[in-house]
Order: structure tokens, then C-alpha cells, then sequence
């Protein structure tokens, strides 16, 4: 199983899990938990709020998501807030990057050698 942070190119199967789960898609950063490639649940950093499969058993991975997001956790890592905002940098950089029609820019700008 894997565990991360959301991204733009997550939204449309968000929106699936969330309709599959009769409820909106959390707003904040999402942390979401995927397993093959097939999302499992997500978990709002703002709020708390969870969405999850309901066709599969989630309760566990829900529990583990907040785990990974409880202040305690957070401590023991690189503050949470400061690596959600710099992927949204990152992201961000890379979507003007795509809607510019150079994918690959971003790509070779985290590459150089600093």
C-alpha cells in the first residue's frame, strides 16, 4: 500500500471514490492511501474527514491515514505543513509547465545541480 499526498492528477478518480462512498471529496490537502493503483481512501488534512471504498474493507487503512496525519506523527517528520506547501509549489510549477506545453521543463529544473 501506498501512502501520499494528492495531487491534481488524482482528482477524477477522487471524485469516483467519493461518489462511490455517497459523499463529497474532503476539502484541504488529501492524504490518500492506494493499493495497485486503485484508491482505497483519502483523508483530508484540514478537516479529518474521510472518504473510503465501500466495496472493500477500509476501516483499518482510514485508521492508519490518521494515524500517519496525528500531530505526534507530524513531529517525528519534517513539519507537514511545509512539505504541503512545497509540493503545491512543485505542482504547481509543473502545471504551468504542462499548460505552457514544456512537460518536461520541470522535469530538468529539479535535475540541475545546485
Amino acid at each position: 500500500m501506498e501512502i501520499r499526498l494528492a495531487s491534481s492528477l488524482d482528482c477524477e478518480r477522487l471524485r469516483r471514490l467519493a461518489e462511490r462512498d455517497t459523499a463529497r471529496v474532503p476539502d484541504g490537502p488529501l492524504l490518500i492511501a492506494e493499493r495497485a493503483g486503485e484508491l482505497l481512501a483519502a483523508l483530508s488534512l484540514d478537516s479529518g474527514s474521510a472518504i473510503a471504498d465501500p466495496f472493500a474493507p477500509t476501516a483499518q487503512i482510514v485508521a492508519v491515514l490518521r494515524a500517519y496525519a496525528a500531530p505526534s506523527a507530524m513531529s517525528r517528520r519534517t513539519r507537514v505543513g511545509s512539505i504541503i506547501d512545497l509540493l503545491r509549489t512543485e505542482a504547481e510549477h509543473a502545471d504551468l509547465a504542462r499548460l505552457r506545453g514544456r512537460p518536461d521543463q520541470h522535469r530538468r529544473r529539479q535535475s540541475r545541480p545546485q
